[in-house]
């Protein structure tokens, strides 16, 4: 059951239950009393650590300067007088797999040949399952299907090695890990250049500069030198695919092996498999 009282800011009477500690008859008297309240609390006279001022503040409070200013001028002093701090010493762990020390790398657990070859057993893991071939196939089939006259002169140099005229091969040494077959006209998938790996890949660069320059397609003349700037060697391959001996071979006897060549792929079983 409420009770009545009196509000202590402005008289008036008004009801609250015994167990409420309300005072007051509202909000705005309840506002109104803790100002009372703050002002009336005791008081003292501090001087400025600063300026040496003197100035009025409330006991309760730690403030020992008169201003914001003269607060941000005590806190720059202070931090100035503070000792700087000792550099703190490198934190040793070791490496869980091998033993090695890792010295200041935060949260590692390897070091960074053991993290380097744990990246490589874990690609080399991911390529044997069946999630990768499915995702290797998905970008085989598309790549197939965005460059037919590529995938069309690959299997056609693939299916009939002794049909291929090697125009050029670059003279590097392999170490036994053979050479490619780099097509400069799709449409002719008999006349291959034979490079190493790395003339290969210089190959193709030197062809997407020419055509981020919108420069024309691909001649022979633009056939590039091998890594160790030695000029390309023009050769033949017959028969078995075995290299002939670097020599230059005329026209005349290019032209009978180009016509086999011709012939070849404008077999209806050739055209068939390319459709």
């Amino acid at each position: 059951m409420k009770e009545t009282r009196t509000c202590k800011t402005c008289g008036q009477e008004f009801e609250a239950y015994p167990s409420a500690k309300k005072q007051t008859c509202s909000v705005a008297c309840r506002n109104t009393l803790a100002g009372k309240k703050k002002r009336a609390a005791a008081r003292e006279n501090r001087i400025c650590a600063v300026c040496g001022k003197i100035f009025e503040i409330v006991q309760s409070r730690p403030d020992k300067c008169c201003s914001r200013e003269c607060g941000d001028i005590k806190r720059r002093q202070t931090c100035a007088a503070r000792p700087p701090k000792p550099p703190k010493e490198p934190k040793i762990k070791h490496c869980i797999t091998c033993g090695a020390e890792i010295i200041g790398q935060g949260a590692a657990k390897w070091c960074a040949s053991c993290r380097k070859n744990g990246r490589r057993e874990t690609a080399r893991k991911y390529y044997h399952t069946q999630q990768y071939k499915e995702a290797h196939r998905r970008l085989a089939v598309e790549w197939q299907r965005r460059n037919p006259a590529k995938q069309y002169a690959s299997r056609m140099a693939r299916k009939h090695p002794e049909l291929l005229i090697i125009i050029y091969e670059c003279a590097c040494d392999t170490n036994g890990n053979g050479k490619h077959h780099h097509h400069f006209d799709y449409s002719r998938p008999y006349e291959v250049l034979k490079l190493c790996a790395d003339c290969h890949s210089a190959e193709h660069a030197r062809l997407r500069r020419l055509a981020a320059q919108a420069a024309s397609n691909t001649h022979l003349s633009d056939v590039p030198v091998s890594n160790d700037g030695a000029s390309l060697t023009r050769t033949s391959q017959q028969g078995n695919g075995d290299n002939a001996p670097d020599t230059v071979l005329s026209d005349a006897q290019v032209e009978p092996i180009r016509e086999a060549a011709q012939t070849a792929s404008e077999q209806p079983s050739l055209l068939a498999e390319m459709r």
